[in-house]
């Protein structure tokens, strides 16, 4: 893999040799909520506090 930046990084007498490379990665994470009694998943409803009136 070629680098697309190279440098170096210094502090005071030491430099340190320093390559960048370009890179890209993705993923995806799903976390749930379980019940710790039972290992059940917790679900999140939303409720109207008022029903509709006819």
């Amino acid at each position: 893999m070629k680098s697309i930046w190279k440098g170096s990084i210094g502090f005071g007498l030491v430099n340190i040799p320093v390559k960048l490379f370009s890179a890209t990665q993705q993923s995806s994470l799903d976390l749930d909520m379980v019940e710790s009694s039972n290992m059940g998943k917790i679900h999140l409803r939303r409720v109207n506090e008022k029903p509709d009136v006819k």
